[in-house]
């Protein structure tokens, strides 16, 4: 898919020599037209100027690193050029020889090549994907432009790893977007459409080996300020789902002793750039804390983080210290920030997320870990195979002036061949657990598996939205041995968020930033001002709404209250009737 331009020879009027690149002036413009298809028809037009007087470009070479290649043609001011065409594999070399070059000081040459790439973009799930080439030799050309224009019905940009100086609607149909040269030292990646859809079955085996009933939990895919969680079946049904302080979603069960139980959830994952509100606070102080895999503390980890004042700096010493071990990934053991640095060449993602943490908490940057799939048309890194699970793993850092996690991504920063996974995260990342407080827990989906599980993780592309349900939370009071507490209940398949509960008289104010799915909260309550006995309800306010809540304690009053006042009138009758 990719188109690079390796090199391009000028020789003079003399074939045997040549001159250095500074006696031309070089501009160049590639521009695609995308259709509706995905197919691009692409125009590369070359300008060169003669500096000297006796001194011209007659031949060219060109070498294109592209597969689909077709209906390749040249042509400049005399007309059609003739072309000497060679395949090998996915690259096409292209010899071609100006019709009569101009001659002569400030004198221009001017040639275009076209010619057509099948799927130039390509469709994944709910979105539209395009990789630029990344063009080598840059400093050979005065100016270069690229030009890429594509479909409205593709949506806007939901993910560049570079925004284009220029992006506007070129005509009723298409959207133009202008990158110059200094854009183009790296490959670009663009996303198109309004979000992505993953649809995910997870397994998990749990077997309680005590001899007294416990509580066990397995993390669920976690809503957060980017993704978007819908629940279709999760069987059996969890006693609750809880949120962690890392923002996991944890669904607990009940097991007696000896037993096994195997749950298997299915849902679906939306990926946006447009933030749901799940953001909680941060305690950035445990984000920088050290720990087995994130030793803060040692020498060489300090020495280094001397001089790596940003984020930015540390994902660059990441990609440039490190070497991605495509022999290991599927035997792999995890190994720390130290031994990665001790065995560069042997990193895979966890290495390469485990030295950004480190270096970021050695710096006061807090960091933690997210793990979970990662969708790729790499073959040699795929995250999830045919016959187990495999997961992905990557950084996020916390911006203390947006109070925003920002998810990174050095391990493909590095894979890609210079896509930028720093400034913004594709919509191809579907995050399974987060761990900051703890380097290894929880457990992410993968590792509850029986011994006879090999896969336990199926992640698709989704066709279309789930059904989501929207009732309102209803809350209620309950009696809890003699205390009274409000229980708040979610009983839709999505996440419910910033629910703010108030009560004068229960003295409550008090908000749940996360509720998630099929879920509950119970929250204990101190009345004030008020007598159980009296109160037969109470007033309590959920997000502006307010609701009149029965007491459930009154109701147990009643029996001694009756019981007291028949004795005490039956005494009354009797001694009034002893007295006449």
């Amino acid at each position: 898919m990719l188109f690079i331009l390796l090199c391009l020879l000028f020789f003079l009027s003399n074939p045997i020599s040549t001159k250095a690149l500074e006696e031309f002036t070089v501009n160049q413009t590639v521009d695609y037209q995308v259709d509706s298809r995905g197919h691009a028809t692409v125009k590369q037009t070359l300008n060169i100027k003669n500096n000297l007087s006796q001194i011209y470009p007659k031949q060219y070479h060109l070498k294109l690193s592209q597969p689909d290649i077709s209906q390749i043609e040249a042509y400049d001011q005399g007309g059609e050029i003739n072309l000497e065409i060679k395949e090998e594999g996915n690259t096409t070399l292209i010899d071609l020889v100006l019709n009569s070059p101009n001659v002569g000081q400030n004198q221009e040459n001017q040639f275009t090549l076209e010619y057509k790439v099948e799927q130039f973009a390509k469709t994944k799930g709910q979105i539209w994907e395009i990789t630029t080439p990344k063009f080598n030799d840059l400093q050979k050309l005065d100016t270069l432009d690229l030009k890429i224009s594509v479909p409205l019905t593709f949506g806007d940009i939901a993910y560049a790893s570079k925004r284009p100086f220029k992006n506007s609607q070129s005509s009723t149909t298409h959207r133009q977007l202008l990158y110059n040269k200094d854009q183009l030292a790296d490959k670009i990646l663009l996303a198109f459409g309004q979000y992505q859809l993953f649809d995910f079955k997870l397994k998990y085996h749990l077997k309680n080996q005590n001899g007294e009933k416990e509580i066990q939990e397995i993390p669920i895919p976690p809503g957060t300020p980017h993704q978007a969680i819908t629940i279709k079946t999760i069987s059996p049904q969890p006693e609750n789902i809880v949120v962690d302080p890392d923002g996991n979603w944890l669904a607990q069960y009940n097991l007696e002793p000896g037993s096994v139980l195997d749950i298997i959830l299915e849902g679906q994952a939306e990926i946006s750039h447009f933030s749901f509100p799940a953001s909680n606070p941060v305690d950035t102080h445990v984000y920088t804390s050290s720990s087995q895999f994130w030793p803060t503390q040692d020498s060489s980890i300090k020495f280094i983080s001397q001089n790596l004042n940003s984020p930015r700096k540390i994902y660059d010493y990441v990609i440039n210290t490190l070497e991605y071990d495509y022999q290991n990934i599927r035997a792999g053991q995890r190994q720390g920030a130290v031994s990665a640095l001790l065995n560069p060449q042997n990193a895979l993602c966890t290495e390469f997320t485990d030295l950004f943490i480190t270096l970021s908490r050695a710096t006061g940057i807090p960091a933690r870990e997210v793990q979970g799939f990662a969708h790729t048309n790499n073959p040699k890194i795929k995250p999830v195979n045919e016959n187990n699970d495999i997961l992905h793993a990557w950084p996020e850092y916390y911006d203390q002036g947006k109070k925003e996690w920002m998810p990174i991504d050095p391990t493909w920063g590095k894979t890609t061949g210079g896509i930028n996974y720093f400034s913004e995260l594709d919509l191809n990342h579907l995050s399974f657990v987060f761990h900051g407080l703890d380097s290894q827990k929880p457990l992410s989906p993968g590792f509850y598996k029986s011994p006879s599980d090999q896969k336990t993780i199926q992640v698709n592309f989704a066709k279309e939205k789930l059904i989501t349900s929207l009732e309102k939370p209803q809350p209620e009071l309950k009696e809890k041995g003699k205390k009274l507490v409000l229980l708040v209940k979610n009983p839709n398949n999505t996440a419910i968020y910033d629910l703010q509960l108030e009560s004068e008289k229960l003295g409550l104010n008090q908000k749940i930033n996360t509720l998630p799915p099929f879920s509950y909260q119970e929250i204990d309550l101190e009345p004030k001002q008020v007598d159980h006995i009296l109160s037969q309800a109470y007033t309590v306010k959920l997000n502006q709404t307010t609701h009149l809540l029965k007491n459930p304690l009154r109701k147990n009053i009643f029996l001694p209250l009756g019981l007291i006042t028949a004795i005490l009138l039956t005494t009354a009758v009797f001694f009034y009737i002893k007295k006449k």
